[in-house]
């Protein structure tokens, strides 16, 4: 995986950025801990957290963007049309919000179900739930005798 830096350097990132915006419809993966204040807005494609963005004043998924990852996110809005998958919906899973977690009618929350476990978001906040659909799938097991 890559770092963003400057040209010719390896050890160097850029900061300063005022807004982060993940567009078009491929899937990043964040990983370690981001200390930028700076807010990330999903316009498209997935967003998966596995490291902590907590300091990112506002994490905002728009219609077709897509919130996934077993990382720590700080306050959430997933607008209409977007979705959350905490944990790319693996059972016994969870995607951490350290604040307020709000989801707009139209929502898509998807979570994976096992006969033991669920894939879950924890919320150290409020969660406000205007709506959203819940999208359970059920964990397919290799159902081939022997």
């Amino acid at each position: 995986m890559s770092q963003i830096a400057r040209a010719g350097s390896t050890t160097e990132q850029y900061q300063g950025f005022t807004a982060l915006e993940k567009t078009g419809a491929s899937i990043w993966m964040l990983t370690g801990t981001m200390t930028a204040t700076a807010p990330w807005t999903v316009i498209g494609g997935m967003l998966d957290v596995e490291g902590s963005i907590t300091s990112s004043r506002q994490t905002t998924v728009n219609s077709g963007g897509t919130l996934s990852g077993a990382g720590i996110v700080g306050n959430t809005l997933i607008q209409a049309g977007g979705a959350l998958m905490p944990d790319n919906a693996m059972p016994g899973s969870a995607m951490t919000v350290s604040g307020d977690l709000t989801l707009q009618e139209g929502v898509l929350y998807v979570v994976n179900v096992s006969a033991d476990t669920s894939s879950t978001s924890n919320v150290s906040g409020t969660a406000a739930i205007g709506g959203a659909s819940v999208n359970a799938m059920p964990l397919l097991r290799n159902t081939t005798p022997s």
